[in-house]
């Protein structure tokens, strides 16, 4: 006869001693869940830094190879004896300084355009063009004085010498500019060139004029291009962007076809209307330090290319993908660990209280005993 109400009794214990004991596993649940959730996070950041970094350092290595025999070249047309005597009107035979600019050409003619020897009144006191394979020399009639707003800003003699005071040789890159063929049509696909810059100096030491060697960019933009097929996974969203120190897109590997480049005489740029563009052109002209952040739907990560016996800075690479591609297993693992800690929750509250409610059955029937002696 005892045993009903002390049932009923055991079930109130029960569920009193529940109210007291849950909070307390819930905490140290939600505690465990976040714990978990913040591990995640950190080791799924740490994966996908370590991942965009090496990535960005192959890549940007290569194009630094890419890029410097030309740097070389540049420094080597700039310290020739017979271009330095042409330049210093110590020799005024112009067809041995000539001579060695045709066989620079000659030697890489499948990328080198173009050789001016110009003085520091920024007149061209010669030129070498390549005509299709053939380096030709052209005639001081043709040649005429830099355009310096849309060549280089560098014919400011000032700027130019305080760019390569000190005595070292610092080769400068130019900006990118569109190719086009003779009849002033755009490629099909778009192509760019640039202009490779460094001072040629006189016996004395003084600055005495520049050496502007002007190549083809596509084997070397070309890097971005094969980096973006062989060392990412294709997918929606992600691309290597390569952008010059003006904030110009110069490469990007989800667009092959670089419609980008017919743009890069904008005065507005060539990045507006592409989130994409903006966004890496902004962090590029701001020069912060950027890995795995999110901007907008993206995670973007940066890598500095600075070409040896240049002028600092170089151009920026960045690696972009889509927030949901680079986060979606670390999303499914929070869900995961969500379900799972609510789960258990569960399962503890049920097992507890079938626990709990035999072990206080004896104690509460032992207290009704007592109040029915009590009572007599």
């Amino acid at each position: 006869m005892v045993v009903l109400p002390g049932n009923s009794t055991a079930h109130t214990l029960a569920e009193r001693l529940l109210r007291r004991i849950v909070p307390v596993l819930a905490l140290m649940l939600s505690v465990y869940i976040l714990a978990g959730v913040l591990a995640n996070i950190f080791l799924t950041r740490q994966r996908i830094e370590a991942t965009l970094d090496e990535t960005l350092s192959r890549t940007g290595f290569t194009l630094e190879i890419e890029l410097e025999p030309y740097v070389r070249l540049v420094r080597d047309l700039a310290s020739d004896g017979s271009l330095r005597a042409y330049l210093a009107l110590l020799n005024m035979d112009i067809n041995a300084a000539a001579e060695r600019a045709r066989a620079a050409i000659d030697l890489q003619s499948d990328v080198l355009l173009n050789f001016r020897l110009i003085d520091l009144d920024s007149r061209v006191r010669l030129e070498v063009r390549n005509d299709n394979g053939v380096p030709v020399m052209v005639s001081t009639s043709e040649i005429t004085r830099i355009d310096t707003r849309t060549d280089i800003p560098l014919f400011d003699r000032a700027a130019f010498v305080a760019l390569v005071e000190g005595g070292a040789q610092q080769v400068v890159l130019g900006p990118l500019r569109e190719l086009r063929d003779a009849d002033g049509r755009s490629y099909q696909p778009p192509r760019a060139a640039l202009a490779l810059y460094t001072g040629v100096y006189s016996s004395s030491g003084f600055l005495a004029g520049i050496v502007r060697l002007e190549l083809d960019t596509r084997r070397v933009l070309d890097v971005v291009n094969r980096a973006g097929q062989n060392l990412i996974e294709p997918a929606p969203g992600r691309s290597l962007v390569l952008v010059d120190r003006a904030g110009r897109v110069i490469a990007d590997s989800s667009a092959p076809a670089r419609e980008y480049l017919t743009e890069l005489a904008g005065s507005a740029g060539n990045t507006r209307g592409v989130p994409v563009y903006e966004t890496v052109s902004q962090l590029a002209l701001a020069g912060q330090t950027v890995s795995a952040d999110v901007h907008g739907g993206s995670v973007v990560s940066m890598h500095t290319i600075t070409f040896a016996g240049t002028e600092a800075p170089g151009w920026q690479l960045f690696y972009v993908d889509s927030f949901w591609t680079v986060y979606s297993g670390l999303l499914s693992t929070l869900v995961l660990l969500v379900g799972l800690g609510v789960a258990l929750a569960l399962v503890g509250v049920v097992l507890l209280r079938r626990s709990v409610q035999p072990l206080l059955l004896p104690v509460t029937e032992a207290g009704v005993r007592l109040q029915r002696v009590a009572g007599t």
